[in-house]
C-alpha cells in the first residue's frame, strides 16, 4: 500500500483569503510553495496595529512586490488558513534535514525541493527602510521566546549559490516573509 502524500493525492494548491497558493510535498510535510500574501498593505512608515485586520508591508511600498514576493509581516500579524499553521523552528529544521546538502540551493526558486523561496529582502526594525532585495529572504517561525521570534534565512552567497542559515532569536518588529505548513 502506498502512503498518501502529506498534501493529499492530486492536491496542487489551496486558496486562502482569495489568493491561490501552490502546495508542495517535501518529505513528510506539506508546504505553501509561495510566500503568504494576505491582508491590507500599509506604508513602510506605518507600524501595523495588530487589530482586527491583518496588515502587511510590500517591499518599497509597491503592491507589485507583494504579488511577486509576498507580504512582509510583523510577528503578531502572522496567520494561516484553517488546517495550516506557521511552522515552528523544529518543523523548519525537519525541512532543512530532509533537503540535505546545500539547503539554500535546494529551497530557492528553481531548486529541486519545490519550496521556491525568493530572496525578497526585509523591512528593518522600527524604520521604514526596506533592504536586501535579491540578497536575503527571511522566514518567520512560530517559535518565540516571549520577546523574540525565530527566523530562517536564505541569502545569496557567490555565483549562483544560495546559502541557508537559521537566525535564532530575532526581534518581533521586523518585516519578514511567512510560509504555511499543513497541520
Amino acid at each position: 500500500m502506498c502512503a498518501i502524500p502529506p498534501c493529499g493525492l492530486g492536491v496542487t494548491s489551496t486558496v486562502y483569503s482569495g489568493e491561490t497558493y501552490p502546495v508542495v510535498n517535501i518529505g513528510t510535510q506539506c508546504w505553501f510553495a509561495k510566500n503568504l500574501n494576505v491582508g491590507t498593505m500599509v506604508s513602510g512608515s506605518v507600524i501595523p496595529s495588530n487589530g482586527s485586520v491583518t496588515e502587511k508591508w510590500c517591499y518599497n511600498d509597491s503592491a507589485a512586490n507583494c504579488t511577486t514576493y509576498g507580504g512582509l509581516y510583523l510577528y503578531a500579524e502572522l496567520s494561516c488558513p484553517s488546517g495550516w499553521h506557521i511552522p515552528t523552528n523544529a518543523q523548519f529544521n525537519t525541512l532543512i534535514a530532509y533537503v540535505g546538502a546545500n539547503p539554500g540551493t535546494q529551497l530557492k526558486t528553481g531548486g529541486s525541493s519545490g519550496f521556491n523561496a525568493l530572496l525578497g529582502g526585509y523591512r528593518q526594525t522600527n524604520t521604514p527602510v526596506f533592504i536586501y532585495l535579491g540578497t536575503y529572504g527571511y522566514f518567520w517561525t512560530a517559535t518565540d521566546t516571549g520577546t523574540f521570534g525565530y527566523k530562517h534565512c536564505l541569502y545569496f552567497n557567490t555565483g549562483s549559490t544560495v546559502s541557508y542559515i537559521s537566525y535564532g532569536c530575532y526581534i518581533y518588529n521586523t518585516g519578514s516573509y511567512a510560509r504555511c505548513l499543513k497541520n
